[in-house]
């Protein structure tokens, strides 16, 4: 999936029966609630990128082999190279299970973008003399729980903004749908926010094995 449009959102909006009024920036409250689940998760662009992009990395200290370097999430590496000096083309490239290994493993059948990087053999240690190319994100396309749960954060602010409420519980009758507001345990922006924070929880950049 793509990141979620304003479209998305009205649309989604419309199935709880709440009709976003003209003033509401829903674009921003789509990025803002984007961002807010990318802080929460420790990871950045679920929606991954097209293109590679080369990034340099030092190995942490103490060297040696078994070494576990931590990279940006990548759902796709195409090249690891060592003895990079800033000049294309220098170093060596590395080979798969033969110089280095990705973590998290089997993080293809697991369906998480690759984290890390543990070489079996020694790598330079020189400052940023490990560079490696690759799409930048979570996956290719946004993967569906996380897009259900941007729709779900954006629309509970979207509500709360029209409400005018603040932790005070209300109804109000939108069509043939009945839409409680507040921070009541049944509300509807408790159950959207649950949403989004059972997500969020799925998706922490946690400890790599």
């Amino acid at each position: 999936m793509p990141n979620p449009t304003p479209t998305d959102l009205t649309n989604y909006l419309s199935t709880i029966g709440v009709t976003p009024v003209a003033a509401v920036d829903e674009q921003g409250i789509i990025d803002a609630t984007i961002a807010e689940f990318e802080r929460r998760t420790g990871r950045r662009k679920y929606q991954g990128d097209s293109g590679t992009t080369a990034v340099r990395y030092t190995i942490p200290y103490p060297y040696g082999q078994s070494i576990l370097l931590e990279i940006e999430d990548c759902w796709e590496v195409t090249e690891v190279r060592s003895g990079y000096n800033g000049t294309a083309g220098t170093g060596t490239v590395l080979t798969e299970w033969t110089d280095f290994e990705f973590l998290p493993m089997q993080y293809a059948q697991r369906r998480l973008p690759v984290e890390a990087i543990r070489f079996l053999n020694y790598a330079d240690a020189r400052p940023g003399s490990v560079l490696v190319t690759g799409k930048l994100g979570v996956a290719s396309s946004m993967p569906q729980d996380v897009f259900n749960a941007i729709l779900a954060g954006a629309a509970a602010q979207i509500i709360i903004q029209q409400s005018g409420e603040s932790g005070s519980v209300s109804e109000q009758k939108q069509g043939d749908r009945q839409v409680k507001f507040g921070s009541g345990s049944d509300s509807t922006v408790s159950r959207l926010q649950s949403e989004f924070d059972r997500a969020a929880m799925r998706w922490i950049k946690a400890v790599l094995i």
